[in-house]
């Protein structure tokens, strides 16, 4: 029930895929009308029955994937056209049974890749432009440096080019990070670095303007090993590992994360000063607070 409370909280629509706990492997992406009335009528009740809970939706998880998609390697061209197909259904259900409600495709994985730019690109091309309120990604990066957080800026500006060859304009077409985070594994397990890099990537995210859904992955740790790293993304430890043994105790991640939350609720970003060759300060003007705030970023060890 507390999913259903924030109407923030986005659903994937993934109906079939063993990751999603619904089949018993990975499905054959490929669409017939059969497959397609079953998709239509699955997408359809999830927003009428979450409709004044739920507005936002996103198509399928990392469909470049061949994990996700079921096919025999990523970015399979052939698979561009039942891909356009789910969105085109998925968005005339959800449009049906809330016409207020927004939805998300692409769900790209691995934005600097360039074959994958290539596939996201042909999607576009090839009309899937006509079936997205918003355009989702996941900007995985080994790293909050600034020069990481660049790298993904170039590919956001990018990434909005190719919405410009068909006459969308920034407002007519929104930006969901509905995957971003960092495993513990690659960190050396430093809990605070963890807590700061996902901060920090908030922060330039909104600060650059390719922003509007911002979703950590993942909350809670997927499970107990120290040393596997998809098991290490949560800044809530599983309750079999915690060293209290309590169920969903916090990390040190935690709380620099939610005090992110608290401070920049309903604030928009200003300008970012630099305050000298180490130290930037991004200003948000809060609604809040109704007060400008003012984040330091180092650069070193300033």
């Amino acid at each position: 029930e507390s999913f259903f409370q924030h109407d923030d909280n986005i659903i994937i629509l993934g109906r079939g895929h063993i990751n999603y706990g619904w089949d018993s492997g990975i499905p054959e992406f490929e669409e017939n009308d059969i497959k397609l009335k079953a998709w239509y009528d699955y997408c359809y009740n999830v927003a009428k029955d979450t409709k004044g809970k739920i507005s936002k939706f996103e198509v399928w998880n990392e469909p470049v994937l061949a994990g996700f998609s079921g096919r025999k390697k990523n970015a399979d061209s052939e698979l561009i056209d039942d891909y356009i197909k789910l969105m085109e259904t998925a968005y005339t259900a959800i449009k049906s049974a809330n016409p207020d409600a927004k939805i998300a495709g692409i769900s790209q994985a691995g934005i600097d890749n360039a074959v994958h730019f290539e596939w996201f690109s042909e999607v576009l091309k090839q009309g899937g432009w006509q079936y997205m309120d918003a355009y989702s990604f996941h900007p995985y990066t080994p790293t909050a440096s600034l020069d990481n957080q660049a790298t993904k800026q170039k590919s956001m500006e990018k990434s909005f080019a190719e919405f410009e060859k068909y006459g969308i304009s920034k407002e007519n077409i929104e930006f969901w990070f509905t995957e971003t985070g960092y495993s513990l594994t690659d960190i050396d397990h430093d809990e605070v670095l963890m807590g700061n890099n996902i901060a920090k990537d908030f922060i330039y995210a909104k600060s650059m303007g390719y922003c509007d859904e911002f979703t950590v992955y993942d909350a809670v740790q997927d499970g107990i090993v120290p040393s596997y790293r998809e098991h290490k993304f949560g800044s809530l430890n599983n309750h079999l590992y915690s060293l209290n043994k309590v169920n969903l105790s916090a990390t040190k991640a935690y709380p620099i994360i939610t005090q992110m939350n608290y401070m920049l609720a309903d604030a928009e970003p200003d300008r970012v000063v630099k305050y000298n060759d180490d130290v930037d300060i991004y200003l948000y003007k809060s609604n809040k607070f109704n007060k400008d705030i003012g984040i330091l970023w180092s650069r070193g060890n300033s």
